[in-house]
C-alpha cells in the first residue's frame, strides 16, 4: 500500500512549497500528532520486517493459491 499524500507525508515541487510545508508542521502540533501516528501505523503495517515478509508471504501463497505452489 503506497503512502498517502497529506496523511503520511506532505508533497511539494519547489523550495518555496517545501517551506511552506515544513512550515505547517512546524505550527500544527495537532498535524505533527497525526502525521507522526499516521507513519508510525504505515512502518508497522507495511515496512517493519514482519510485514514486509507477511506481505512477500501473502504475495506468494495468493498468486498460486489454486496450485498450492509458491512463486520462488
Amino acid at each position: 500500500m503506497p503512502l498517502t499524500e497529506g496523511v503520511e507525508y506532505l508533497a511539494f515541487a519547489s523550495r518555496s512549497e517545501c517551506i511552506a510545508a515544513c512550515e505547517s508542521i512546524l505550527a500544527s502540533p495537532d498535524l505533527q500528532h497525526t502525521m507522526r501516528a499516521a507513519v508510525y501505523d504505515y512502518y508497522h503495517r507495511e515496512v517493519a520486517p514482519e510485514a514486509h515478509l507477511r506481505s512477500c508471504l501473502a504475495r506468494a501463497i495468493g498468486s498460486n493459491a489454486k496450485t498450492g505452489r509458491l512463486n520462488v
